[in-house]
């Protein structure tokens, strides 16, 4: 990759490219996050995933700090042992080339997973995180990315699983410099 666009995301990084997404919850600039939930009728979970704040930490990194929400919905009394998964990442759109077809490629900026005890029906578990965003991380959200981050909730229990995933517009003005 030639320096200039490197140097480019740098810059459009330490401007901020990254230091406002609108979550559409308890923000100023609107709704721009929508959702998506591979389940059925009738779903045993509901979600709900925040990116309550980004601040810088450095020259070139942005602290994200998010929360994640599960709540338990479904008819047994509880669910027992299940492995909750958090995500973030940007998909790479891949155009044909030729005749080769190519995928679309989730990457990853973060994760991690916690098993819990048990969840009741009607409880909710919370889990409040922090990560950061360097300017490797910064490159894929504006040039794989489309400046469009995608968070994704995964429970994982009695050898089933479900997940919802919430897209999230980083400030456009930010990206289009």
């Amino acid at each position: 990759m030639p320096r200039i666009p490197i140097l480019f995301a740098c810059l459009i990084l330490l401007a901020g490219c990254t230091t406002s997404v609108d979550t559409g919850v308890g923000t100023d600039a609107g709704t721009t996050a929508t959702e998506t939930a591979a389940m059925n009728e009738s779903s045993p979970f509901s979600s709900d995933y925040q990116i309550n704040s980004m601040r810088g930490c450095g020259p070139m990194c942005e602290q994200v700090n998010i929360t994640v929400e599960v709540m338990y919905t479904g008819d047994k009394d509880e669910i027992r042992f299940p492995k909750i998964s958090m995500s973030v990442y940007v998909v790479d759109e891949k155009s044909d080339i030729w005749f080769f077809e190519r995928e679309d490629e989730q990457k990853r900026i973060w994760s991690d997973s916690e098993s819990v005890d048990n969840i009741a029906a009607g409880e909710t578990v919370a889990f409040n995180r922090s990560f950061e965003i360097g300017v490797n991380d910064g490159i894929k959200i504006i040039y794989n990315g489309n400046c469009i981050v995608h968070g994704d909730v995964a429970v994982d229990y009695s050898g089933e699983s479900w997940n919802k995933t919430k897209k999230f517009q980083v400030e456009r003005k930010r990206c289009e410099n």
